[in-house]
């Protein structure tokens, strides 16, 4: 991953363009991250404590000892370094303009 940046956590309200991928619970190719998280809880028999304050569980790693805590999802974004970003005025012309 050298191309990207630190990762982002994408706000609720956002967008994401998923021109080109089938991730197989979208159908959609602007899809609001409110209602991709939505989706993948749906998917998840409707368990929204993935996303949110987690499970109790143990977690055992490799030549580790069994450790207490939560586990939870996050969905991350990556971006790429700047000097392969365009300009996203530039993006939502093109998608509108078919």
């Amino acid at each position: 991953m050298d191309d990207f940046n630190q990762p982002i956590l994408p706000q609720e309200d956002g967008v994401i363009d998923l021109s080109g991928q089938n991730l197989g619970i979208v159908s959609d190719r602007i899809v609001r991250i409110d209602a991709l998280l939505d989706t993948m809880k749906r998917h998840l028999c409707g368990k929204g404590e993935w996303f949110g304050e987690g499970f109790e569980c143990e977690m055992l790693a490799p030549g580790g000892i069994w450790q207490k805590g939560r586990i939870r999802l996050q969905l991350e974004f990556y971006p790429e370094k700047t000097d392969q970003l365009f300009d996203s005025q530039e993006k939502i012309e093109t998608y509108e303009n078919g």
